[in-house]
């Protein structure tokens, strides 16, 4: 289920939608769908672009497809909305880690 978005959003905000896709994404992530996971974080996100943990999940998702720009600007969109999000700056630290970026991992 796609919602576009022009759509307007159901009377709660469109909460409900944007955890099931997060938990769809998440789902999907963890059984290696790594394409279709992307499509169902992208989509909560459209829903609700400012939620931390799908931006934390989409982080994930994009850097087990080795897009790692994307996922460093996923862990840092979520990291400057909500400073004290441990998990985005857990794995902004593996990223910056796995690029072999260690002072900047080390700040994280």
């Amino acid at each position: 289920m796609t919602m576009p978005l022009n759509s307007p959003l159901p009377a709660n905000g469109g909460y409900e939608e944007a955890e099931t896709f997060n938990s769809l994404g998440a789902w999907l992530y963890g059984r290696g769908e790594l394409q279709h996971a992307a499509h169902a974080l992208l989509q909560a996100l459209a829903i609700r672009p400012a939620w931390t943990h799908a931006l934390n999940n989409l982080g994930l998702v994009w850097r087990a497809q080795n897009r790692m720009a994307e996922a460093e600007a996923s862990f840092r969109r979520a990291i400057a909305l909500e400073p004290d999000c441990v998990p985005a700056r857990n794995n902004l630290a593996v990223l910056l880690w796995k690029l072999r970026r260690l002072p900047e991992a080390e700040s994280e």
